[in-house]
């Protein structure tokens, strides 16, 4: 009962003007319940006898509406035909053929968003090598200027003691890798 439902069917037997007799496939008759329940015991008659056709009749056999409640392709078993096994064929080969050009699509886009970010990552860590070494050679030419200037300070008051702290500053500068000049000499790397 493909067409009909069981309550669509209640509702085509309610339907006016009421039927009195029920006709299934052209053959059996069938008369219509009495009583309050008189449609749902009609109905189920009519489903128990699993007819594919059905007639309202009036009570001198009229016939008042039709119903067919199987299709007719429900009773044959489905045959596929070549051509809709083409269309089928060919619909499949298209789904598979879009979603393979969507992978590939997605893979190639993966492919260049990684290749990008390499080359910005690249890009930083250049830049960030760049600054190390130029805070490291600020550091040291600060480190230098700040030890030459205590060394300048403490030999040209000639004091003793000035001298012996700017030679113990010249000697931990040359340890650290600073240069710095002691009496117009660039200070020696102790070793």
């Amino acid at each position: 009962m493909s067409n009909a439902t069981a309550s669509a069917l209640r509702r085509w037997l309610r339907r006016t003007p009421q039927p009195t007799k029920i006709r299934l496939d052209g053959e059996k008759v069938v008369a219509v319940a009495q009583g309050a329940n008189q449609w749902a015991v009609t109905e189920e008659t009519v489903l128990a006898l699993n007819p594919s056709r059905i007639e309202a009749l009036d009570s001198t056999g009229l016939v008042l509406r039709a119903l067919n409640l199987r299709d007719e392709e429900d009773d044959e078993p489905a045959k596929k035909t070549p051509v809709a096994e083409d269309r089928f064929n060919q619909f499949a080969r298209l789904l598979n053929e879009a979603h393979a050009a969507g992978a590939t699509q997605h893979a190639e886009a993966y492919t260049k968003a990684f290749d990008y970010m390499v080359r910005l990552v690249d890009t930083f860590a250049q830049r960030l090598t760049g600054l190390e070494k130029a805070w490291s050679q600020a550091i040291t030419q600060s480190a230098q200027a700040q030890a030459e200037a205590v060394l300048a300070r403490g030999e040209g008051n000639g004091d003793p003691a000035g001298a012996a702290i700017a030679a113990m500053i010249a000697a931990q500068a040359a340890r650290a890798g600073v240069n710095v000049n002691v009496n117009g000499k660039a200070a020696k790397k102790e070793g």
